[in-house]
């Protein structure tokens, strides 16, 4: 079976985001690891058929890729809006997710 990986870099002030997400043949699942300044800190998995053409796995490692991409930029985008407005129960429940 193919072994699909896709990389991104996201930075942020003087922060560095690399999301790797690849296929684990294996286990039959879809991982999204993120690194935060080069330490691992959130690891995702999503199992699938095993049973799966190789199209429908590069779409599955595209599709939660894109979208941790998304949340992490989301989530900086909603970090520095609180922090320009000054709401610190905002910047505290961002800060938890």
């Amino acid at each position: 079976m193919e072994t699909y990986r896709i990389s991104s870099r996201v930075k942020d002030n003087d922060r560095e985001y690399l999301i790797q997400t690849t296929n684990d043949a294996g286990r039959a699942a879809v991982s999204t690891t993120v690194f935060i300044d080069g330490v691992q800190s959130e690891c995702e998995s999503c199992a699938h058929p095993g049973e799966i053409n190789p199209q429908e796995i590069l779409s599955l490692v595209k599709m939660a890729h894109g979208e941790k991409k998304k949340e992490i930029e989301k989530l900086l985008k909603a970090y520095h809006e609180a922090m320009d407005r000054g709401h610190p129960d905002q910047m505290y429940q961002l800060g938890t997710a």
